[in-house]
């Protein structure tokens, strides 16, 4: 039989790449989106799925369906916030705290392998210094409070009940199904079509990881034996890039004439020059390193887009 597996947010820029990884893996694929959202990145594969859309927003229904499916391992990637469009507040705490609050309940009795919970590196707020597991959380935004919330919630749940749950902090994910407006995707679509590439001071800094090793990340911890309940790991390169780097490496992989203007927006509260992953933790125990440099991650993304 095939080992079933549960992937919330599975249509979303993360959940597509990991539903279609794990298709081709041969796992049987159990996914739960927004319900009324736009499936476009599972175009080609939903028929392969089993697809339950809204399953979060009710704690009954969320219960029926996890104990129908009995899943070996479940993938917590529905967020919210996450987006500049997405202002919601109460969605933020909809989605990060009380989604994950009733999934965690409603799979308690579920004997699966490991429940995987995707954070955010906004949940460390600003550090001089690449940012480690055991620093203290010092999120300057919304969205960042919600995930530093859910982090907690999830770490007590799995101590108390002794369950395998565990918190992978993600950090600057690009790549093919990336959500419009976000950073990498602006500035190559702006590079294939001629048009200026409007950034803030240039400075700002990003640990950039290549979704296809987000992907690893995920199934490199689900099995993963011997973590403890709760335990959280950055998932990143390790290595940060100005976006006036970013801007000046797609330029040059595309070969475009776009030009390159700086200070077209104002600053963020959120923005810094200083934004890495300490991996040491991850290495020792997770056995995973990113394969992709940014040169690879971005000549693979670039091509994507060209097609």
């Amino acid at each position: 039989m095939k080992k079933k597996v549960l992937v919330t947010g599975g249509s979303g820029f993360v959940g597509a790449n990991l539903t279609r990884r794990l298709l081709a893996y041969g796992y049987e694929v159990h996914a739960i989106v927004r319900k009324g959202g736009n499936i476009w990145r599972l175009k080609g594969i939903s028929n392969k799925i089993n697809v339950y859309p809204g399953a979060l927003d009710n704690l009954q229904k969320l219960e029926r369906l996890i104990k129908k499916v009995n899943p070996r391992l479940i993938f917590h990637l529905s967020t919210y916030g996450s987006y500049p469009k997405q202002q919601n507040i109460q969605a933020m705490i909809d989605t990060n705290l009380t989604c994950t609050l009733d999934l965690l309940m409603a799979s308690k009795e579920i004997n699966y392998d490991r429940l995987i919970i995707t954070g955010s590196s906004s949940e460390y707020g600003k550090k001089r210094r690449p940012m480690k597991e055991s620093d203290i959380p010092e999120p300057n935004n919304f969205y960042a409070v919600t995930k530093v919330a859910e982090t907690h919630l999830a770490q007590v749940f799995a101590k108390t009940y002794q369950k395998p749950v565990t918190i992978l902090r993600l950090f600057n994910v690009y790549g093919p199904f990336e959500e419009e407006g976000r950073l990498v995707r602006s500035v190559i679509e702006s590079a294939l079509s001629l048009r200026p590439i409007l950034l803030g001071s240039g400075e700002e800094a990003r640990d950039l990881i290549y979704i296809e090793d987000v992907v690893d990340a995920l199934l490199a911890a689900a099995k993963r034996k011997n973590i403890g309940p709760g335990e959280v790991f950055n998932i990143g390169t390790g290595v940060q890039t100005t976006i006036l780097e970013l801007a000046k490496q797609v330029v040059g992989l595309t070969k475009s004439s776009s030009k390159i203007k700086l200070n077209a927006y104002p600053g963020r509260p959120w923005d810094t020059k200083h934004w890495a992953a300490d991996m040491i933790k991850t290495k020792n125990q997770l056995r995973f390193k990113a394969r992709h440099n940014l040169l690879s991650g971005l000549t693979k993304t670039i091509e994507w887009y060209k097609k």
